[in-house]
């Protein structure tokens, strides 16, 4: 019996061999370091691939399961599991690599220490987030290095449309709330800032924290005709702004511009 299994297997993938010489998609991947694997790189998969140490693809469409670096060259629809890594040009699903995922196009979520995508409407979650363009979504990680770009914690490059939650958080635009236990930073924002040190030029919302700040990083001494400007609330032990039209309350505020109230000992 267990022989007849055995032969059994042997004519499966005999078959998956031969009707995959006539189509350039294979329901099977077997790989150990391409190009030692059952089927060429500029096949793509309609199924699963298992991946030992590197397995490399055109495209996927279902299960990437690897020890090692699962890679496709073009479009992943499924889930890519991996033990170190997982890299897709485009990737329409989950990834999840203990080291890290990259793609230049992300719908859906990573999970790993280091994500990084180009563009992405997804849910990053790691030790860094990093998107180099613009970003729908949800971005937590745990790295506190936000002058490091490569540890950063969560960055997004342009514009920011969703959540970030981790110890540093950081994007040149930022519509809706970052929640950085240590520092958020945003040349523009448009909700909520939470932490111990928030950073913005143009606001419109609400600062929480130790200490907000209102005025260019790259300005030594700003003037309200600078653009440094906010419209809201700031609440946090040191308030400083440039042209505030709100709130300020804390132990000490300051604005060159005020119109609205201050409520503090100085």
């Amino acid at each position: 019996m267990k022989r007849g299994h055995k032969c059994a297997l042997v004519v499966l993938i005999s078959c998956l061999c031969l009707s995959s010489q006539a189509t350039d998609i294979t329901p099977f991947q077997f790989s150990v370091l391409a190009p030692g694997q059952l089927f060429g790189s500029n096949k793509s998969v309609a199924g699963l691939r298992l991946g030992v140490i590197y397995a490399r693809n055109k495209s996927l469409y279902g299960f990437d399961i690897g020890t090692g670096i699962n890679s496709l060259k073009e479009d992943l629809y499924g889930f890519q599991i991996a033990m170190v890594g997982n890299t897709a040009k485009s990737a329409n699903g989950f990834q999840i690599g203990i080291l890290g995922n990259k793609t230049e196009q992300l719908r859906g979520a990573q999970v790993g220490l280091f994500n990084m995508a180009n563009d992405a409407a997804a849910i990053q979650i790691g030790m860094n987030a990093k998107v180099n363009g613009n970003m729908i979504g949800i971005q937590i990680s745990c790295s506190p290095f936000f002058w490091v770009p490569a540890l950063s914690g969560n960055r997004v490059q342009d514009r920011m449309h969703g959540i970030q939650i981790g110890l540093a958080s950081r994007a040149t635009e930022m519509y809706g709330m970052q929640d950085g236990l240590l520092v958020n930073m945003a040349t523009i924002c448009r909700g909520t800032q939470i932490g111990l040190v928030n950073l913005t030029r143009d606001m419109k919302g609400i600062q929480l924290g130790g200490v907000n700040i209102f005025m260019p990083p790259n300005l030594k001494h700003p003037t309200p005709s600078t653009g440094t400007s906010v419209t809201g609330i700031q609440i946090g032990a040191f308030n400083i702004g440039g042209k505030v039209r709100g709130l300020q309350i804390g132990l000490y505020n300051s604005a060159m511009d005020m119109k609205g109230v201050q409520i503090g000992a100085a």
